[in-house]
């Protein structure tokens, strides 16, 4: 039970991961390259609940972006941008799915419509998530054993 729940709580940590690549990968196609202007970074706060956020907007479309993903420009690079009173204004190159119902609703929860040339160059890392079905598959297994259900046929 106990080696079960341990992976659950590993799935449940690479979960995001996974549900963003396989989103990218299901909408690969839809991708346009584009810029993203920011218009402002308040950083990370030390202690607890102050992660910080970063704004901006999509050049082609003006569509407002807010995240938390520090990726898309770097958090060194922000700090350095911010310091130097150069943040408001700048373009990042990024790779942008234009808004698509159902796509932008799992984007509230998991954002994943904005990604660097980097990271949309990667393509699906099917090995992680793989590993990610194999685990959690585990965790079910050694939870039902460990709660004494009886095995599946």
């Amino acid at each position: 039970m106990a080696a079960g729940l341990i992976l659950a709580i590993l799935a449940l940590f690479m979960a995001p991961m996974s549900l963003r690549e396989l989103c990218v990968y299901l909408n690969r196609s839809d991708f346009v390259s584009d810029e993203l202007q920011l218009e402002f970074f308040k950083p990370p706060g030390k202690g607890r609940g102050s992660s910080g956020w970063l704004e901006g907007r999509i050049v082609s479309t003006g569509e407002p972006y807010r995240t938390d993903r520090w990726q898309v420009v770097g958090l060194d690079r922000l700090r350095e941008l911010s310091r130097e009173g150069r943040l408001q204004g700048y373009r990042v190159p990024v790779w942008y799915l234009p808004k698509h119902g159902f796509w932008s609703t799992i984007d509230k929860i998991n954002p994943f419509r904005v990604q660097t040339p980097d990271e949309f160059a990667q393509g699906l890392p099917a090995g992680l998530i793989a590993a990610n079905v194999v685990i959690a598959w585990g965790c079910v297994l050694l939870i039902r054993r460990g709660a004494g259900f009886p095995k599946a046929p």
